[in-house]
């Protein structure tokens, strides 16, 4: 029984490689359509879930969000290498791969802390930072007043000790402000729907090979059939081997037949 719980442990994890195969081909599928949403109107943001309570920051005027799976009336969505959702009805689809497709500038602060959130009292992510460490601006966001005229907030990555960092750190206590000179991203691509968008997905896997199509299948298929394969076989040995002790068991009691009594032929 240890034995066959070791196979199907092995199993399992072969399926589960696998499956998880398929799902980065998927993915890299999904990638190479090179859609992006272009943001045409201020007030646009990349939110942590598809909900309107969860903003991370507002994405920069005139950039570009590379655009994932639809959630309801929301796409996930990827700026930066920040991942959270846009509302569909805020951006443009655009199939096109920009060269600049997000604003980038780098600046430093004087405060050292790094927050979880656009407010002095949530979590201290690091307080670390200083004129030496290199932060890379993604948006802005209304938080917490600081100063008594001054709520706005930048959301930044930076990396800290080797480890990289994600959040929120006050406007007011930086070098080189990044919108300053903001510069506004004129490229343009052809506009796609969301209909087209998806439709094209399709179309690429359509337009794998026969042979390709089939690895595909069976690369999800056969994991499946394995996996409840030896879901079900566990039951049918234990029942087996139970119906197996019994039958031996009845064949080494004695049968008395007059004076005398008789073994099992199998016990001599």
């Amino acid at each position: 029984m240890k034995n066959l719980t070791k196979k199907l442990q092995k199993i399992l994890m072969l399926a589960a490689a696998i499956l998880f195969c398929v799902s980065l081909r998927t993915n890299v599928t999904f990638a190479q359509m090179n859609c992006f949403g272009k943001i045409e109107d201020s007030g646009v943001f990349l939110y942590s879930f598809p909900n309107e309570d969860s903003i991370l920051f507002e994405i920069p005027l005139s950039y570009f969000v590379q655009i994932g799976q639809p959630s309801g009336s929301y796409f996930k969505a990827s700026y930066n290498g920040v991942s959270g959702y846009v509302k569909k009805e805020d951006v443009v689809l655009m199939n096109g791969t920009p060269q600049n497709a997000y604003y980038k500038h780098e600046f430093s602060v004087i405060y050292p802390n790094l927050y979880e959130e656009a407010n002095s009292s949530s979590l201290v992510l690091t307080d670390k930072l200083n004129k030496n460490v290199s932060l890379d601006y993604c948006g802005i966001k209304s938080g917490e007043y600081f100063t008594e005229d001054n709520c706005t907030w930048y959301y930044v990555k930076a990396e800290v000790d080797g480890k990289a960092l994600e959040g929120y750190v006050f406007s007011q206590f930086i070098y080189n402000n990044p919108l300053k000179n903001f510069q506004l991203n004129s490229e343009r691509f052809d506009i796609v729907s969301e209909e087209m968008l998806f439709a094209a997905q399709t179309n690429q896997f359509q337009a794998l090979s026969t042979g390709t199509k089939i690895l595909l299948v069976f690369a999800i298929a056969i994991p499946s059939v394995l996996i409840l394969y030896f879901l079900i076989k566990p039951s049918k040995i234990m029942q087996l081997s139970k119906a197996k002790q019994k039958s031996l068991k009845r064949s080494k009691k004695k049968i008395r037949h007059g004076d005398y009594f008789e073994f099992d032929e199998n016990e001599l």
